[in-house]
């Protein structure tokens, strides 16, 4: 009678062999999976700065992308800017950070940014506002991404490691 089939030391060593293959490429799947996500957030943070400044000037009032509570980790929002702050209906809101990303500005944008109705970003003080966000993993000297907001209000997203200085999520020297 002939048998066909594997033998135990056969599927053992075919078993062995792909957990050693899996376990190779999960922490570069980890970390691909990583930078997606992360492009992810990039690009909803810059398609609500977008939103913001575009119902500013159609609707001719303020509207303000501000985090949903202390932190922008939190989340944000962008609402109408009415009187007194921090009123005015959500026009469109955003859940919170994944846990392995972190998300902060410079002082110049701080805890608000702010779009007038001729499409300017406008500072606390009813002047000028221009500076940067800055998202990256909180894995240290892992690739992270700014948008720099400019004087006319305009923001653009680097992926340039000098955009970074000044945030943790500049890369380590």
């Amino acid at each position: 009678m002939e048998q066909n089939g594997y033998t135990l030391i056969g599927l053992m060593a075919a078993i062995g062999l792909a957990a050693l293959v899996t376990g190779l490429g999960m922490p570069s799947f980890l970390t691909a999976w990583d930078r997606h996500a992360l492009t992810l957030t990039a690009d909803r943070l810059m398609a609500d700065i977008a939103y913001a400044r575009h119902e500013a000037m159609l609707r001719g009032e303020r509207v303000v992308l501000e985090p949903r509570q202390e932190e922008w980790r939190s989340g944000w929002r962008v609402r109408l800017a009415m009187d007194p702050p921090g009123e005015g209906p959500n026009l469109r809101t955003q859940p919170p950070l994944p846990d392995r990303q972190a998300l902060e500005t410079n002082a110049g944008i701080g805890s608000r940014l702010t779009y007038r109705p001729d499409g300017r970003s406008e500072g606390p003080g009813g002047g000028l506002q221009m500076g940067r966000f800055f998202l990256c993993l909180h894995q240290a000297g892992t690739a992270g991404r700014s948008i720099v907001i400019s004087s006319t209000g305009r923001a653009r997203l680097s992926r340039d490691p000098a955009d970074l200085t000044g945030s943790r999520c500049a890369p380590n020297p």
